[in-house]
């Protein structure tokens, strides 16, 4: 079983690396039971269960297509690390972040990749206190907000080729991403989500 072990390993790194650009994987297999065998394989698969996590432990099928069909799991343990930016020094809990207080270091993932933040949002502050060399992550930070109620705002509608933009005026405060309704010029409500420039994008 080394043999296969050593496949299944490469096949995990690969996938893993495939599926979250700009980072390194490194996975431990776990032993096959001695007890187990089979016939020799043609044509190998390996395939990963529905949800299954590449930053953690879990289990991998080994199937072989021909010229006998059979089945097993093997065990692993994926170390996955990338680029996050993290705490220069101790930072205080509602305070506004700058690109002084962070730097972009290597760690390890302990949770999907994209729960690590690689830029910074302009305008951000900290909803909790941050410890020095502690990554940051989305739901750390509050976003300013970028359209206010009753103000004049320019919406965009874009579709299938083609882009118009109106303006009409916010019916709630929002921050980027957040949803917001505005009443344009002919009197009707449209609802869009608010853009970092403060633009209001409505799509199809």
């Amino acid at each position: 079983m080394p043999g296969l072990r050593a496949k299944a390993a490469a096949w995990m790194e690969s996938r893993a690396m495939r599926e979250h650009p700009g980072a390194t994987a490194l996975v431990e297999m776990g032993a096959a039971d001695s007890r187990l065998h089979f016939p020799a394989c043609t044509a190998l698969e390996f395939l990963l269960p529905p949800y299954s996590r590449l930053w953690a432990s879990g289990s991998l099928g080994v199937h072989c297509a021909a010229p006998r069909p059979w089945t097993f799991y093997l065990s692993y343990r994926m170390r996955l690390s990338g680029p996050a930016l993290t705490a220069r020094k101790p930072l205080a809990a509602n305070q506004p972040i700058s690109a002084e207080d962070v730097e972009t270091r290597v760690v390890e993932y302990d949770r999907a990749p994209a729960a690590y933040l690689t830029q910074l949002p302009e305008g951000a502050t900290l909803t909790r206190p941050v410890n020095l060399g502690q990554p940051l992550a989305p739901e750390m930070l509050v976003m300013p907000e970028v359209i206010k109620t009753g103000k004049r705002v320019t919406v965009r509608f874009a579709g299938n080729g083609f882009q118009v933009t109106h303006e009409g005026i916010a019916q709630n405060s929002a921050r980027t991403g957040e949803s917001v309704r505005v009443k344009v010029s002919s009197g009707r409500l449209v609802t869009g989500i608010a853009s970092a420039d403060g633009v209001v994008e409505v799509k199809p």
